[in-house]
């Protein structure tokens, strides 16, 4: 293990947040469908400098001990950790409203085709009223 290894290896790991970094500006409450294909092309990128990563760590000869004694390499983990909270949380409040969304539009599809509203020929809208 060299000096050579941990300034590779910080470099990878610091690329790695700065890839966390641009995901985390693209998630928004109203991603559009281009955010959704930077935010994939940068998780690939992402997949690549982690295997890029376990290279470095194997070929020197890394341990996680030796890693965790870098206090620049820490650092970075622990701003990248911090990250994940908070795309974590942003992405958890998208999905939600995601699917509270597709639950309403699921019901309001529903109603209209149980009024054979729609042009709907496969229902054949029946009316239950109270008896007065």
């Amino acid at each position: 293990m060299g000096k050579d290894d941990l300034t590779k290896f910080r470099a990878v790991v610091d690329e790695m947040k700065s890839i966390m970094e641009r995901q985390n500006t693209l998630i928004a409450d109203d991603m559009d469908e281009e955010a959704l294909q930077k935010f994939a092309v940068l998780s690939e990128e992402w997949d690549h400098l982690a295997r890029v990563i376990d290279r470095i760590r194997d070929a020197a000869e890394l341990d996680i001990a030796t890693l965790m004694s870098d206090s620049e390499i820490l650092l970075l983990i622990k701003d990248m950790n911090d990250k994940v909270i908070i795309m974590n949380e942003k992405l958890h409040r998208i999905s939600l409203q995601t699917s509270i969304g597709m639950e309403s539009a699921r019901k309001q599809q529903t109603a209209v085709r149980s009024y054979g509203g729609m042009n709907s020929m496969d229902y054949v809208s029946l009316y239950f009223d109270k008896k007065q």
